[in-house]
This record gives C-alpha cells, structure tokens and sequence, in this order.
C-alpha cells in the first residue's frame, strides 16, 4: 500500500458497468484491517463473504503477512489469503480452478513461489 489504498472490483459474467456498488459485493478481499472499515460497506447486508489479512484472529481471517514473510515472499500476502478463500466450504472457485489461473498467468520464474503462497493459506485453513 505504497501511497495509499487501492481498491479494485472484479466482476465475472455478464454487466453493464464495471464498478460494484454499495452492498453489491458478494466476496471482499481485505489485505490490511484499516481497509476493511473504509470498505466494508460493498458488501451485501446477508451472504457476503469477507476475507481479512488479520494479525488477531477473526472470523475468515489470517495473518498472510506473516505466513509471506515466513516463505521469503512478502509481496504474496494476496495469494495467501487468496488460498486461505478457497479452502471456505463456500468459496465459488476450487483450488484447482485457481492454481491453474495462477500458472497460467505468473512468470516463469514467480510461479513456483506463488502457489507455495497460495497452497499455504488454503493448508492453513481449519
């Protein structure tokens, strides 16, 4: 968060605009806590799914930072929590639906470590 927060909306299927409203958002990623007050409210008021990147235990939280660092990888916090996502009963996406967007899409010489980081947030999942 070089600078400030970011906010990006991924939409799969068929709209007409490309942003998500307020109480919109079916799944939030939330990769730093403060960004979870200022975000929350993309969320649906009944179903959503959040995922936090928390150092205090949550409800759908882990602490990806730390487990990043611990690979040698910080810059893969997303992925961790990405993994960690996928492993929830409910997620809509299988891990292997992921991993192989993972592969397809990293560089040859980051694929490797990426699903390191991706698998060790699914495997944290308990």
């Amino acid at each position: 968060m070089r600078g400030g927060s970011v906010v990006s909306f991924i939409k799969i299927g068929d709209f007409f605009s490309p942003l998500i409203r307020s109480k919109q958002a079916d799944i939030l990623f939330v990769l730093s806590e403060t960004e979870l007050i200022q975000n929350q409210h993309f969320a649906r008021p009944t179903g959503s799914q959040i995922y936090i990147n928390a150092k205090e235990p949550r409800k759908r939280s882990i602490d990806a930072d730390s487990l990043a660092v611990r690979l040698g990888s910080p810059v893969t916090a997303n992925l961790v929590l990405l993994g960690f996502a996928c492993a929830h009963p409910d997620f809509p996406y299988s891990h292997d639906e992921i991993a192989q967007c993972i592969r397809k899409i990293s560089t040859a010489s980051m694929v490797d470590q990426n699903l390191k980081s991706f698998y060790e947030g699914y495997y944290s999942f308990s």
